[in-house]
């Protein structure tokens, strides 16, 4: 039985010793148009509605370098969208979504980054969303998981800025 993301019984019982270290094998297709990313594994939040933290209870950020490493193959294979399938994209965004996308701009990429997991709403600044347009962030889900319950309208009057 594998539980959670502990997959070592199902890798003796395959018989196989994967790399963890190694990159996706995105050479194996002789182009692309899109391409998957994620900046860090789990989800710091227990919303009940959620399965995540099941499967992966604790938020690991990934080291930047390997991020670009695997965006960089992606990028060479034609690929002009790329997904991010993170949990929590928001969460230390400054030191994780910002800082990728502050390289990736220096890089002069001509691709577009795509949110369709939603991106917690509460974590939202005009600085990180106008970098995020500036990063050619072209799909942007907001979610959240609760209202003040005082203000019917506290999302509208938190968001109000982005219009």
């Amino acid at each position: 039985m594998v539980k959670g993301s502990h997959l070592e019984p199902l890798w003796k019982f395959l018989k196989i010793n994967p790399n963890l270290a190694g990159l996706p094998f995105w050479e194996a297709y002789p182009t692309l148009r899109v391409g998957v990313l994620k900046l860090a594994d789990g989800c710091p939040f227990r919303c009940t509605y959620c399965s995540v933290p099941q499967v992966d209870p604790n938020f690991v950020p990934r080291p930047l370098e390997r991020a670009h490493a695997e965006l960089d193959p992606l990028c060479k294979l034609g690929a002009e969208n790329i997904a991010f399938y993170d949990d929590a994209l928001l969460f230390r965004a400054e030191s994780l979504l910002a800082t990728f996308l502050r390289k990736a701009l220096e890089k002069n990429l001509q691709i577009h980054f795509h949110t369709p997991n939603a991106l917690n709403a509460r974590f939202m600044t005009k600085n990180l969303v106008r970098l995020m347009v500036q990063a050619c962030c072209k799909t942007l889900y907001l979610g959240y998981g609760a209202i003040k319950p005082s203000s019917p309208f506290y999302l509208w009057e938190h968001l109000k800025w982005t219009g």
